[in-house]
């Protein structure tokens, strides 16, 4: 295995965009300026997710799911109390 150590990655010609193909670990931090946009996310997220999200969500929900809009479907055992 190879170790490849830099300090920027600019695009090919002046863009804007860098594409990985293939897989792409990361195991600290990456911070987003503006947004992210994805497929898919998968994995455990760790923390909050905040802002808008689009589209359809699956899984499990663990924590606050506040701000639901449309028509979301809650599925619950036990008592519910609602005002």
């Amino acid at each position: 295995m190879s170790i490849l150590n830099v300090n920027k990655i600019n695009p090919v010609g002046g863009g804007s965009t860098i594409t990985i193909a293939g897989i792409a670990s990361v195991t600290n931090n990456i911070s987003v300026g503006n947004s992210v946009t994805a497929g898919s996310f998968v994995g455990p997220i760790e923390g909050a997710v905040t802002g808008n999200v689009t589209g359809n969500v699956t899984g499990n929900v663990t924590g606050d799911a506040t701000g639901l809009s449309g028509n979301p479907s809650i599925n619950t055992t036990g008592i519910v109390t609602a005002t």
